[in-house]
């Protein structure tokens, strides 16, 4: 849900999802007409920005399209994959197919591009890139009320993490992470995917389906694709089977998986095997005690 907020010497002034605006639910793309709405509402211009803060250093790098492209077409590619890929990801595990699809080097000369389009002056106006998790602590601590606090993030994923805890007194201190490949929400998707939902989306549906159901052996097996190391982190545990499951991919997903972004290639593999892992172990249940396996699982974890 893109969205762009206003600040004056630090107090929020006015901010706005770019989906009430476009009416488009869960609109992803950048958010133009949220930086109007806030830079109209406050009677401002974009040369009177002193500084501008965009949540996320590498956001949407994944893109498998790109390997496969001419280089001359690159440009166009966002354009055409903007409701391609959105269908893609409602319907298969690539939910690393986001709507607007950038290699890191692009990134960022991709939203310097739309700000100067909204006529931003890039030499007045500072910009900076903030970690994705540092984000939800920063806006989960400063409307706290507290003065020092522990802060845990969890999350699909976002800047090669799933998961942080910081530590703020003065300044935040990242004390822990825990890697994207060992993503607590990607399992929780991925059974999203598979009881027949839209992942990243329909997730509350899961919830409500797991207070119907009872507990069975999967909870355990769910459980048991990770551990916790002494220091806490949680770690995803690969097992023998899913190197058979790997053997069962088609062309068309190795070639997918190969393309992904390196740091986010194990994500990727294991969204996807996680789908035939699902389907190993679920044979004869309901959906309502599949969802509550999931639920309680991760509870637990």
């Amino acid at each position: 849900n893109s969205s762009a907020s206003l600040f004056k010497d630090g107090e929020l002034m006015f901010a706005v999802q770019e989906e009430r605006l476009t009416r488009k639910k869960m609109y992803e793309g950048f958010p133009k007409l949220s930086i109007a709405f806030v830079l109209e509402s406050a009677n401002l211009k974009a040369e009177d920005i002193d500084y501008i803060s965009i949540a996320g250093v590498n956001q949407n790098i994944e893109n498998p399209f790109y390997s496969y492209a001419p280089k001359k077409i690159n440009n166009l590619l966002p354009i055409f994959l903007s409701k391609f890929s959105s269908f893609l990801k409602g319907r298969f595990n690539f939910s690393f197919l986001d709507k607007y699809i950038y290699p890191p080097k692009v990134y960022k000369s991709y939203i310097k591009r739309e700000l100067i389009n909204l006529n931003f002056n890039l030499f007045k106006s500072e910009l900076n890139f903030y970690d994705h998790h540092l984000c939800h602590a920063a806006s989960a601590f400063f409307q706290s009320g507290y003065r020092d606090a522990y802060v845990l993030t969890q999350d699909g994923r976002g800047d090669e993490l799933s998961g942080t805890c910081y530590y703020f007194n003065e300044n935040f201190k990242k004390i822990y992470f825990q890697k994207s490949s060992s993503s607590l929400a990607q399992l929780y998707a991925g059974v999203t995917l598979f009881l027949g939902f839209t992942p990243l989306k329909h997730e509350g549906k899961i919830t409500g389906l797991a207070a119907f159901g009872k507990d069975s052996i999967l909870n355990q097996k769910i459980q048991d694709l990770f551990k916790i190391k002494e220091t806490g982190e949680i770690v995803r545990v690969d097992f023998k089977e899913f190197n058979d499951f790997f053997k069962m991919l088609n062309t068309s997903q190795k070639k997918i998986i190969n393309a992904t972004y390196r740091n986010y290639r194990d994500y990727a593999l294991f969204g996807i095997l996680f789908q035939y892992w699902l389907a190993h172990h679920t044979k004869g249940m309901t959906r309502e005690d599949i969802a509550f396996a999931i639920q309680d699982a991760t509870e637990k974890i």
